[in-house]
C-alpha cells in the first residue's frame, strides 16, 4: 500500500493545483438520488409518504 507524501505549499499554489487537477467525484448513489429528486411527481409522492408515515407513527 504507497505511503501518502505531505509537501508543504503556499495556499495559493495548493488551490491552483485544486482547480488544475482536481475532478468533482460524485458517487452513482448521488447521481441518483439527485436524478430522483429532481422527477416533481415522484419527489411529492416521496413526500407524502414520508408525512403519512409520521402520522401513523404519532398515532
Amino acid at each position: 500500500m504507497p505511503n501518502p507524501i505531505m509537501i508543504p505549499l503556499d495556499e495559493t499554489v495548493g488551490e491552483g493545483l485544486n482547480r488544475t487537477i482536481s475532478q468533482p467525484r460524485i458517487s452513482p448513489f448521488e447521481e441518483g438520488y439527485r436524478a430522483m429528486a429532481a422527477d416533481e411527481a415522484r419527489e411529492k409522492a416521496a413526500q407524502e409518504w414520508c408525512h403519512a408515515l409520521a402520522n401513523e407513527s404519532a398515532a
